[in-house]
């Protein structure tokens, strides 16, 4: 953050970082949430034209409570990002202006493809023609077919760099009469011919939303079967439609033979000026139910659906690639999600296994949880993101009241825990007011079930379970209430003799607020009283990770400031040592920060003893002159420390 402003003070700022300030502030990531803030270093990134800031920049606004006095510069940007293809820029255009989103449709199917392709920019076409030369030639169709006449290869000439034949070009433009006289005039072009990337008429036309080329072809021999070298098919280019067009057209898209089970080999974005940064701008890789998935478009699945054989196939992944369920559940597309899930459990009734599923419920939470960061969810679904990440675990939850409660995002982690550790406040919100009674929906639940406390993806009893390899609640977790929990200590492996405020003082987070929040909720200040000579301070935990802000504010609740233990971390000395001299002990590369913090700082300054082992006297520079001396080492999983080899540490 200090490196932003200073930056920014200089006139030099960098869009990129601040594009990503806005996200963290959004967020809450290392700073608190603060819309304001957020808002500032969106509008500083937008207003030098950083392509993500610009696309998906009315929609951060207006989900976080921004409002606009004057649109047209707002129009302007995602016009602008539209035609580089940006899909979430169209999305939002089509709100802001709808005369705008008809007319920048209009050039995006005509002149970009329907993607934002540049396969028509003078620097990509051949011949000295350029886009618009084309057009006024498939205008004119006795001048087309008295030029290409002279051509003595007509069926090899390539219009541009990637290799379209004339009749690629001529579908991507919608031009349906120049089409029908090219293939009434030359027998040798069809209707199927391939260009260099293995695409057809059909596939190009599909590809630039060109729904009444579509039908021409389709009524006129074009077969939706023959897919592009790399697994495009004319289904997966579903997306490019309206979903009237869809519902239209769809049937003599299937009758030729499309195949429903054809899948991109790679991830694919096709702009040539929007920087393909962000995963709603890439389309992956997979069926075409996963691009439809991808793209919220729930209207199509159905079609695919009714068409695909095994609805496994939304659960098939391949390495660096999600499944169609995984991206729905990933990206909160609930409606699609729900389809998919019930169209494979209905696969399972009729092929007489009822109650499998095929897909694991636990996975799809997990991935659910990732996608539910506050900016991610604004990202995918703008102001609606509350709606669509709890219509997502409305869908998911009932579905998991048999799942073993510690299966989520590590070992013995309950879905609670793991979305308070990834600091998910909406979705905690969520599940502690609605989760109990959403995972009691289904009508086929089974009422022991739901009162078990040892299945289920939720429980009240959650909010209090102790999860995770160091055994914290989730409140602890995430360095809030419940502050008289305690957890394993991670450095004894055995014992629970952490607290809350051990834990927020080990994240190294400058968080003072917490510190009252915490001692008024019972947290011991200075540990609990039966480990004080095996455990560690917390202070002393602040100090070694160098928070010194969280430790004025300790100190300042009347922390001990020579308090004495044996241990710290790894370390076990041979007497009980204040912080001091476990500070010098360590011997650790950043120990002067330290050593400067305890011996200048006004809060310690006063009150902090030199003599640093009461027990035998010894001062300091006792402790520094012994260096190594009384010192041991011990492992996590050790009961006792042993002697230390520097061999084990250097």
């Amino acid at each position: 953050m200090f490196r932003g402003e200073e930056s920014l003070k200089e006139n030099m700022l960098n869009p990129p970082e601040a594009f990503l300030l806005t996200s963290l502030y959004i967020n809450g990531y290392g700073v608190d949430k603060d819309t304001s803030c957020a808002s500032k270093w969106l509008f500083h990134a937008w207003g030098v034209d950083h392509p993500l800031s610009a696309a998906y920049g009315y929609r951060i606004a207006r989900a976080t409570g921004f409002t606009f006095d004057n649109t047209e510069s707002v129009v302007a940007s995602l016009k602008l990002m539209t035609l580089s293809d940006s899909r979430t820029a169209l999305e939002d255009l089509a709100i802001v202006s709808k005369d705008e989103y008809k007319e920048t449709t209009k050039i995006i199917r005509n002149g970009l493809s329907g993607t934002g392709a540049n396969h028509s920019s003078e620097e990509e076409m051949l011949h000295g023609f350029r886009y618009g030369m084309w057009i006024k030639t498939f205008e004119n169709i006795p001048i087309i077919l008295e030029n290409f006449s002279r051509l003595p290869h007509i069926t090899d000439y390539t219009i541009n760099k990637r290799g379209d034949r004339i009749l690629h070009m001529a579908v991507s433009c919608g031009q349906t009469e120049a089409i029908e006289a090219l293939l009434n005039r030359f027998p040798s072009i069809t209707v199927n011919q391939r260009n260099n990337q293995g695409e057809t008429p059909l596939l190009c036309a599909c590809h630039a939303g060109q729904s009444r080329t579509v039908l021409w072809l389709t009524t006129h021999g074009a077969t939706a079967l023959i897919g592009a070298w790399n697994g495009e098919s004319p289904l997966h280019w579903l997306i490019s439609f309206d979903d009237e067009e869809v519902e239209r057209f769809y049937p003599e898209l299937i009758q030729p033979g499309a195949d429903t089970t054809a899948k991109t080999s790679t991830i694919l974005a096709y702009q040539a000026d929007f920087p393909a940064a962000a995963v709603p701008d890439r389309l992956p890789r997979g069926y075409a139910i996963g691009w439809a998935t991808h793209c919220d478009r729930p209207q199509i699945v159905p079609f695919l659906q009714s068409d695909i054989a095994d609805p496994r196939i939304c659960n098939e992944r391949w390495p660096q690639a999600n499944s169609a369920l995984r991206v729905g559940a990933s990206q909160l597309r609930s409606e699609s999600l729900e389809l998919m899930m019930h169209a494979m459990e209905q696969y399972n009734v009729e092929q007489g296994r009822a109650g499998s599923r095929d897909f694991l419920v636990a996975e799809l939470l997990e991935q659910a949880v990732h996608g539910s960061s506050l900016f991610d969810m604004i990202f995918y679904h703008a102001p609606k993101h509350q709606q669509a990440m709890e219509s997502t675990f409305n869908c998911l939850l009932p579905r998991a009241s048999r799942i073993a409660y510690d299966a989520y995002g590590g070992f013995k982690q309950t879905l609670l825990y793991f979305a308070v550790s990834l600091a998910r406040d909406e979705l905690v919100d969520y599940l502690v007011k609605q989760g109990a009674d959403v995972i009691k929906a289904r009508t086929d639940h089974d009422e022991e079930v739901v009162e078990s406390q040892d299945v289920g993806s939720f429980k009240r009893a959650d909010i209090d379970r102790a999860s995770g390899v160091y055994m914290r609640t989730p409140l602890p977790e995430a360095h809030g209430a419940q502050a008289t929990k305690v957890s394993k200590n991670p450095f004894s492996g055995q014992d629970s003799t952490w607290t809350a405020l051990h834990i927020l003082a080990y994240a190294g987070q400058d968080a003072t607020w917490l510190v009252e929040q915490l001692l008024d909720h019972g947290a011991a200040l200075d540990g609990l009283p039966d480990h004080f000579h095996t455990t560690e301070s917390p202070l002393l935990i602040v100090v070694q990770n160098d928070a010194f802000h969280l430790a004025d504010s300790l100190v300042s609740h009347g922390a001990d400031l020579n308090f004495t233990t044996l241990s710290c971390g790894y370390l076990t000395l041979s007497n009980p040592t204040t912080i001091l001299g476990h500070v010098i002990a360590s011997d650790a590369r950043n120990s002067i920060a330290r050593l400067r913090y305890l011996l200048g700082s006004p809060s310690m300054r006063d009150g902090l003893h030199l003599i640093v082992e009461p027990a035998r006297q010894r001062s300091a520079l006792h402790r520094a002159a012994a260096a190594h001396i009384d010192v041991e080492f011990h492992g996590t999983d050790a009961a006792e420390a042993a002697e230390l080899h520097w061999a084990d540490v250097d």
